[in-house]
């Protein structure tokens, strides 16, 4: 699984901008970072994890539909204008609207069950 990893690693690092770059010399850069975040408890049992999940969240934004691409882009401007104009709201809002949209996706869940 690690080399097929690996290999996949080396064909993205060759593409636009990583010309005369490897996949190892690339890695032995990137280790003092895997390594941090084996160490940090952030559900990462290995090396391989941690490349699996970029990856993974690589694919995932490459698959976006310009549409999706567009509307993210809209929400973030949003946010900046929202930000402009002194309309954010505390860290304790923000947990509250969180958790309220947490609880009720688990509600959901449940009730689909």
């Amino acid at each position: 699984m690690f080399f097929s990893l690996l290999h996949r690693l080396q064909a993205v690092l060759v593409g636009p901008g990583h010309a005369g770059h490897n996949a190892l010399e690339m890695l032995d850069r990137w280790s003092g970072d895997a390594k941090k975040r084996l160490s940090g408890g952030g559900g990462y049992t290995s090396v391989e994890d941690v490349l699996r999940r970029a990856l993974e969240a690589q694919d995932a934004e490459e698959s976006w539909s310009d549409e999706e691409r567009r509307a993210l882009s809209a929400h973030i401007e949003g946010g900046y204008l929202q930000a402009e104009r002194g309309e954010l709201i505390d860290a304790a809002q923000a947990y509250r609207e969180i958790q309220s949209m947490k609880d009720a996706w688990r509600e959901e869940r449940s009730t689909k069950r």
